[in-house]
Formats: structure tokens, sequence, C-alpha cells
């Protein structure tokens, strides 16, 4: 599995795919009637998001990620300190979710759709908290209705949500494609002394292998092991 540094450098090597993408989305949002320029900063902003929110904040210890967010927060004046525990407290509570539904690298939080979804409704859970207790003045907190126009969301909402899941699931790919032995010793070499690297041979095995463990956070061995289990029964 990549380190840390492997998943930075490919992710900001994957601004070569993100920014594309983003003038293609944009411009599909204008034919929508939304506005051109707000979408692209959408994809923008919502692709340097994954800096911070990506599949390795499942881990309870403090990971590439979680540091990001860190030294970021805590160079802002007076409340610093205050969002950077706040931040911890949030992603440790994230990585414990995840290890009751399977762990660090299982479906949850290591594959394509579910694991960026679930990440995308966890993550923008504060933002919809602050939307409502600003609400909570009026008493009439659940009218969705009342809340979607107050805040404009007939402009924002719909490009915002679809940007972010697209710029999510780039970033992702680029994580999960990384974790898979088919790259390992090509497009990066192991840290870890343990780890020896293998001799890369392109093999159909290993492409199926990288599709089920990138959409499905499982690996093709443990499929085949699954069904000799099935047969010997």
């Amino acid at each position: 599995m990549a380190d840390g540094v492997s998943h930075r450098r490919f992710l900001d090597l994957g601004w070569g795919i993100a920014l594309p993408v983003s003038f293609w989305f944009s411009g599909l949002m204008y034919i929508q009637g939304y506005n051109y320029w707000f979408s692209l900063i959408f994809c923008i902003w919502n692709y340097w998001l994954c800096r911070l929110i990506d599949p390795d904040l499942d881990l309870l210890g403090a990971s590439t990620a979680e540091s990001t967010g860190m030294k970021i927060l805590r160079k802002i004046p007076i409340i610093g300190w205050i969002l950077v525990a706040s931040w911890m407290a949030y992603t440790t509570f994230y990585a414990g979710i995840i290890y009751s539904l399977g762990g660090h690298r299982s479906i949850a939080s290591h594959s394509l759709i579910i694991g960026t979804i679930g990440r995308m409704i966890f993550f923008n859970i504060p933002f919809w908290l602050f939307i409502y207790w600003e609400r909570l003045r009026t008493g009439n907190v659940w009218n969705f209705r009342e809340v979607y126009s107050d805040w404009r969301m007939d402009i924002w909402l719909y490009p915002y949500y679809f940007s972010q899941f697209l710029m999510l699931s780039i970033g992702d790919a680029i994580h999960l494609l990384l974790d898979t032995e088919m790259v390992k010793g090509i497009l990066y070499q192991p840290k870890k002394n343990n780890e020896e690297v293998k001799d890369f041979k392109p093999k159909w095995g290993n492409f199926v292998d990288m599709i089920l463990r990138m959409v499905f956070a499982y690996s093709w061995n443990k499929i085949h092991k699954i069904f000799r289990k099935q047969v010997k029964k």
C-alpha cells in the first residue's frame, strides 16, 4: 500500500484530470441554467477538499489528511486550536464509525460510491447543523422549503453537491488505485522495509483485482478463497 507522501503527490498530479473535468462539468451546469463560474469554483474547491477528506480518515491514529487539516486550522487566530481540537474529535468519531463497520480499508471507507457518499454525508453534517441552528430562532426548523428559499439553494445546491461527488470520486479513485498491488513498484516505491517490491506482470487477474478493490474494496484473492470454500462444502 502507498504511504501518505505518495498519496499526496499523486493527488496533486490529479489536478491534470480534475481541471478538464471541472471545465466540462461547469459547461454542463451552464447548459442546465446554472452559473458557470459558481460551478467551476465549486469543482476546484471540492477537489482541494480531497486533501482533507480522503479514505484514510478511517484510521484511528492521525492520518496525512487529518494532519493537513490541523496545520491549516491552527493558523487561524484566536480560535485556531479550538478548531483543531474539534477537527480531531470529529475525524476520530468518523474513524470510530468506520471501525464498527469493518475498519480500515473496508468497503465503508475504501470504495467508490459507498465510501465517497459516506464521507460526503458525514462531513457535510456540520454545515447543515449550522443552517438549522440559525433556523432555531424562528421555531420552524424542519420547513425545508423555507430553508431552501432563504439560503438561495436553487442557485448552488445541485451544482455544489454533484461537483463534490465528482471531485471526491476522482480523488478517491487515485487513492484506491495506489492501494492496489498492481501499481506497487511501478508508480511508487514502498517505504516499509518489510514490504518487498514485486515484479509487475500485466495480467487480467491484476486488472480485475484493481477494479474490485476500487469499487468494492474486496480483493480477487478473497473472492477466490470464498468460492473454493463453497465448492468444498
